[in-house]
């Protein structure tokens, strides 16, 4: 069985550039952002690692402004991933990829006990698997591209 490894995208200039060329796909909550491989971004300085995927969390300080929820949020949205690449069977579509950038627009918190693991579980699987299947489908050679998909209207 094939394993998945993966590690945080982290420095402004990676998440700018990842930001600007990947394939957008949007929710009611969120924005997930794919680059395909080979990507020619640099991750730290070098070129990235092919046998990982590179996974960069943002939640804005605009809709959530208590540290303590932001903080709570990207550990749930990392929990919510790292069990999403623990199903065998994503891995073939997952190892097509090379970086993805979770952006959490979810309803307003004021409270850490308000947002549970099931609240950002289930739109972040929903989504991936809308992503993944929509790639499966095409069957083509997938490049990146600056087009927002919406997947709300497709069901």
């Amino acid at each position: 069985m094939k394993n998945l490894n993966y590690s945080p995208l982290k420095g402004f200039n990676s998440f700018s550039k990842v930001f600007s060329i990947s394939k957008k796909f949007r929710s009611e909550q969120l924005l997930i952002g794919i680059c395909y491989k080979p990507t020619d971004i640099l991750v730290r300085g070098k070129s990235p690692d092919q046998n990982k995927i590179y996974v960069g969390i943002s939640v804005p300080k605009k809709y959530f402004k208590k540290a303590v929820i932001r903080n709570r949020i990207k550990r749930l949205i990392k929990e919510s991933f790292r069990a999403y690449i623990k199903d065998a069977n994503k891995i073939d579509e997952l190892s097509k990829v090379q970086i993805i950038t979770i952006n959490w627009y979810g309803r307003s918190v004021t409270k850490v006990k308000d947002i549970k693991l099931n609240d950002v579980r289930t739109p972040i699987f929903k989504m991936l698997d809308k992503i993944l299947h929509i790639n499966e489908i095409n069957n083509t050679e997938v490049v990146n591209s600056e087009v927002i998909n919406t997947l709300d209207n497709s069901k």
